[in-house]
Parts: structure tokens; C-alpha cells; sequence
């Protein structure tokens, strides 16, 4: 798969590992039950894509990009998102995410205000110096995953298990938590509870 251009074309079961993606600029393509792993993506872009039932495992990019892509039941590991983020100011990599499943994966700086989550697992996972305002993670699995410096005022954490947010350098005014969940909270605190 090195085509130049492709345009709402769609691409099923397709496998690629230990390869170099290189120069290829994707728009409104359909990826489908694809495997993308330990690939290098160089100066490739996606725009308006969507993957569905994909596995994407230690992909390295250089000098790629995202934008407004949906995911859904996707396996991703070890991704750093950040470096998918658009040029210029408008866009984000990721427009839409459900029922996926995110390991290790790192968000820094990432615009995600009211963004949905849905049904999703993101484990193992750090989230820095993000807007997550308002978004909603209601149920979703965070299994060690953290919250550096983020705005999650009024973002819905209930039944939402496993995270680690220090009270101290997040902003959390508004925020949605369930009980006992919401024990998790005081960890940062050091204090403790008999």
C-alpha cells in the first residue's frame, strides 16, 4: 500500500508489518479489519478516515498526520497521538472513538473538549496538558492510565475505574465521579482512609 492519493476507497483485511508507508495522502477512506504493525509512516496524511475493527500496534511516525478520523473497535498500542496532530490551528487527529481499545498510548496537548469516549478502554494510557473539558469517559476502563495538567472540568468520569488524577494539577470543577470510584482521588492527597 504506497499509493500517492487515494480518495473514499476502501481497504479490507489488509495486513502490513515491518514496512515503511511512505508519502501517501488518504481522504475519506474506509479501512477495515486491517493489522498496521511495527510500521513507519513517513509524510503520509489521513484526512476524514475511518478504521474499523483495525489492529495498529507500534506505529512510528515522522513528519504524518490525522485529521477528523473516527476509530471504532480498534486494537491501538503504543501510539503517540500527539505526533498525528494536524498543521495549523483547527483539527485534531481524532474525531471520533468507540468501543476501542487504547494501550500505552500517549494524548499531550490534545484538544478533546466534549469528546466521546463511548464504551471504550484506554489502559496504561497518559493524558498531558490536554482540554478535556466536558468530555465524557462515563464507564470506560483507565486502568493506570494518568491525567497530567488536564481540564476535566465537567467531564463525566462515573463507573469510569483504574485512573490516576492528582486533585492538585488538574482542574476537575464540575467533574462527574461515582462512588467508590471517586476514592481514587485521594491518592494524590497522601492521606489515608480507615
Amino acid at each position: 500500500m504506497n499509493p500517492d492519493y487515494a480518495e473514499g476507497e476502501s481497504f479490507e483485511n489488509l495486513t502490513l508489518s515491518d514496512d515503511t508507508v511512505s508519502g501517501g495522502e488518504f481522504v475519506d477512506c474506509l479501512f477495515r479489519n486491517c493489522s498496521f504493525e511495527s510500521l513507519m509512516l513517513l509524510r503520509c496524511s489521513f484526512r476524514e478516515c475511518r478504521f474499523e475493527g483495525c489492529t495498529i500496534s507500534q506505529v512510528k511516525t515522522r513528519n504524518s498526520e490525522l485529521k477528523f478520523c473516527e476509530f471504532e473497535d480498534c486494537t491501538v498500542l503504543g501510539l503517540n497521538w500527539a505526533l498525528l496532530k494536524p498543521e495549523g490551528p483547527f483539527g485534531e487527529p481524532i474525531e471520533k472513538m468507540k468501543s476501542c481499545r487504547i494501550r500505552y498510548g500517549s494524548f499531550t496537548g490534545m484538544n478533546l473538549r466534549k469528546f466521546d469516549f463511548a464504551q471504550s478502554a484506554l489502559t496504561h494510557c497518559t493524558f498531558a496538558d490536554c482540554d478535556l473539558s466536558e468530555s465524557d469517559l462515563r464507564s470506560c476502563d483507565l486502568s493506570d492510565t494518568e491525567f497530567f495538567r488536564c481540564d476535566l472540568r465537567k467531564a463525566d468520569l462515573r463507573h469510569a475505574g483504574g485512573f490516576i488524577i492528582d486533585v492538585n494539577n488538574n482542574r476537575l470543577r464540575g467533574a462527574r465521579f461515582t462512588y467508590p470510584e471517586v476514592l481514587d482521588l485521594l491518592d494524590g492527597l497522601g492521606i489515608r482512609i480507615e
